[in-house]
């Protein structure tokens, strides 16, 4: 359509062409490439909204290798209510203390587009929305995606780590694998178990979760 092919225009020129993408691919990279579509050494970035964006993107980028790693939804919820009560405990005692200044230059309209994720429940059912889309990518793209279970990563990162290099046409030795397996928290998979109030909210949530594989 006409507006895919104008934000598309807009990502390739304005973002990636620009002097803008020296804040991820380096300076110094961006004097010698230039751009994303020429840089010389294999690149990569993490976004969960890649996964309702990724068409744009794969405009861009046709040969791309898209990687979905999904984790457990329960984490995952409390994971978002964690960051939102950070942000707006931070926000509260920014307003408090330079509420002089907001009244010359008021906030930015979207200071809470996350509220939503305030809530648990509210978190999950955001979960399932973006594991329903990152799915349907995945099988529509065949062999140029994978999917990657974050508890079985935990548990087996060596392996993990050696299939998804290959999976890109990376090549990097055993002792590279070694050390970055060792640096893997298993503790933090189904983190929610230690938490009386997650495991109640998952039991009541098992319909959701089975859906999505668990």
């Amino acid at each position: 359509t006409n507006i895919r092919r104008c934000l598309v225009r807009h990502i390739r020129f304005m973002l990636l062409g620009s002097f803008r993408a020296s804040s991820f691919m380096g300076f110094r990279n961006y004097l010698r490439y230039g751009s994303f579509e020429k840089f010389g050494i294999p690149w990569g970035w993490k976004d969960p909204r890649n996964t309702f964006t990724l068409p744009l993107w794969l405009d861009i980028f046709p040969d791309a290798r898209v990687i979905h790693i999904y984790r457990h939804g329960i984490d995952v919820a409390h994971s978002l209510r964690r960051r939102q009560e950070k942000s707006l405990n931070a926000l509260e005692k920014g307003v408090l203390s330079r509420r002089l200044i907001y009244l010359l230059k008021p906030l930015k309209q979207n200071f809470l587009r996350t509220v939503r994720c305030c809530s648990l429940n509210q978190g999950l059912l955001l979960w399932e929305q973006y594991e329903q889309e990152a799915r349907t990518n995945v099988r529509r793209l065949g062999d140029r995606a994978v999917q990657v279970k974050y508890e079985d990563f935990l548990y087996n990162p060596y392996e993990h780590l050696e299939s998804l290099a290959s999976f890109c046409g990376l090549k990097v030795n055993q002792s590279k694998f070694e050390k970055l397996s060792m640096q893997v928290d298993r503790t933090r998979a189904y983190a929610y178990k230690r938490s009386a109030e997650l495991r109640a909210f998952a039991y009541s949530s098992a319909d959701i979760l089975k859906g999505q594989g668990y």
